[in-house]
């Protein structure tokens, strides 16, 4: 029972660290995407500069 227990409490944590990693990562990905999108860029009135 004791074993069972553990291993459910670790499932738990190993899912929640899981999903603060992906949203983490979407994170990363949304800031990324919106710092090199050329599209954001045109809306903000800049010149999209492709060197970049």
């Amino acid at each position: 029972m004791k074993l069972i227990a553990e291993a459910l409490i670790l499932m738990l944590i190993l899912t929640l660290a899981g999903y603060g990693l992906w949203r983490l990562r979407l994170m990363i990905l949304w800031a990324w995407s919106a710092k090199h999108s050329p599209k954001r860029i045109v809306e903000r009135g800049g010149q999209y500069d492709r060197t970049k």
